[in-house]
């Protein structure tokens, strides 16, 4: 609409996402009408101060993304190999760069921009919307990451949209390159760098498969006729996929109190409501308060206790059920041992 200085030629793209948006609250709302797994109610937004925090962590967070540092897992690459990152990191970048002033110079210019032919009209609009949805997706990090590191996973679409956005450029700049030295250097070097990026990869497949704790601790419940539980976030849901469904592991977590109750994200009542279950499970560092400190306080001391692989498994001689998270004040019960069946 800038660019053309007609706001009739983005009423299409403007009136789709508006429409999306109301479309994805009638399918969120039908879901749950439905039963489906229940979504987070609602995300807070981060402080002023987390916010500032969150602009420093937009460097040293996409720094890793990207390939310039390696602060997150780099699959046991060689060093070497792990540095040639640099160079498609740089490019990124500069590609990033460009499309920016691009976007600038465009909606500066206005009219006396010229357009050329409809093709030349799409690729601005489509450049434009990559530039956009990086922004976007940087602004959704800064405004509600609260969790440190966990919260860079909202900067992978930045990385995902920049590098759909370099690979244009550069295929819009290399028809603009004339035959010669140069272009045959480039030639070489892109060559060179992809080649390296193909052994990173092929370097990566070649590593043995790392043992999953989560199979062992299916077969050990099952060896042991534990099958309904509940256990910590990064305990319960791959235990009961490991296992096929044999055993059922339902998160929890702990409040305020320490007291543990339903998880209540991406969750489903059905889980919890009417259950009844045998054992808990958690592993260390103890993540979200579910350990066996808040076990003792929800359901009392447990009649056994189990180290299996990275685990602690707390297993009661009766059954017990979880309470909603927060327990309604009419339903809220005693601390105490669990109920029995």
């Amino acid at each position: 609409m800038l660019r053309k200085r007609e706001w009739r030629s983005g009423i299409a793209a403007v009136t789709a996402s508006a429409a999306a948006i109301i479309a994805s609250e009638i399918v969120s709302w039908l879901a749950r009408a439905m039963g489906a797994f229940k979504s987070v109610d609602g995300v807070s937004f981060a402080t002023s101060a987390q916010m500032l925090v969150n602009l420093r962590h937009v460097l040293s967070y996409g720094a890793g993304l990207v390939g310039f540092t390696y602060g997150f897992d780099a699959g046991r690459v060689p060093t070497v190999l792990q540095d040639v990152h640099v160079l498609g990191a740089l490019l990124i970048v500069a590609c990033a760069l460009v499309a920016v002033a691009n976007l600038v110079r465009g909606v500066v210019r206005g009219r006396r921009e010229e357009f050329g032919p409809q093709m030349g009209a799409e690729r601005r609009w489509l450049d434009d919307a990559l530039v956009i949805a990086m922004v976007g997706s940087v602004a959704t990090f800064v405004v509600l990451a609260v969790s440190g590191v966990p919260g860079a996973r909202y900067l992978v679409a930045t990385i995902v949209f920049a590098s759909v956005l370099s690979g244009r450029i550069v295929a819009q700049a290399w028809q603009r390159l004339r035959p010669g030295r140069m272009t045959r250097g480039i030639c070489v070097v892109g060559v060179a760098v992809s080649l390296c990026f193909v052994a990173s990869l092929g370097y990566t497949l070649a590593q043995p498969v790392a043992a999953q704790s989560a199979s062992t601790l299916a077969s050990w419940l099952e060896a042991h006729h534990l099958r309904n539980g509940v256990g910590g976030y990064w305990a319960s849901s791959i235990t009961t996929v490991e296992s096929r469904g044999a055993i059922t592991v339902r998160p929890v977590w702990a409040n305020p109190d320490g007291e543990l109750g339903w998880y209540m994200k991406l969750s489903s009542a059905s889980w919890y409501a009417g259950q009844q279950f045998q054992f808990l499970v958690y592993e260390t560092p103890v993540y979200q308060g579910v350990d066996s400190a808040s076990a003792v306080r929800t359901w009392g001391p447990p009649a056994h206790t189990y180290v299996v692989g990275g685990y602690h498994v707390l297993v009661w001689s009766n059954t017990f059920s979880v309470a909603p998270f927060p327990p309604p004040q009419d339903q809220a019960q005693p601390a105490g041992g669990p109920s029995g069946t």
